[in-house]
């Protein structure tokens, strides 16, 4: 895991994909944002949903993909499907009860988050 955020972002997540990049989602705009999109390897892939501003600049020889989200059933069911074999590690930085919504979204906008922020709407674990 590393910081996009942090000064040295381009530089962790060189070593942490050793080199090259094959795919990258991008959700939100950031400072770091286009030195991270250059490690995509060519004939790579970047795709963000419509909406995100300024979009990723075009690069030769990388695929862009806008795209426009869909909910549905079989959708999640390959996503989930993607997360497992991927196996895909969300860290998540604090869980506040659902009685608790403001204070979660007031964290939220302090910023400078490692991981996500989770609303428990049930009692227990589950």
């Amino acid at each position: 895991m590393f910081d996009a955020r942090g000064k040295d972002a381009i530089e962790q997540l060189r070593k942490l994909a050793r080199g090259e990049i094959d795919a990258a989602l991008v959700l939100a705009p950031g400072d770091s944002l286009e030195g991270c999109l250059n490690l995509v390897r060519p004939a790579g892939r970047v795709a963000y949903p419509n909406g995100v501003e300024p979009e990723p600049k075009r690069r030769r020889n990388i695929r862009l993909l806008a795209y426009d989200a869909v909910g549905g059933p079989s959708e999640f069911a390959r996503l989930e499907r993607a997360a497992v074999e991927t196996r895909l590690h969300m860290p998540i930085a604090a869980v506040y009860p659902l009685a608790q919504a403001a204070k979660a979204h007031a964290r939220l906008e302090r910023g400078h988050i490692l991981g996500r922020i989770a609303l428990r709407i049930r009692r227990g674990n589950s």
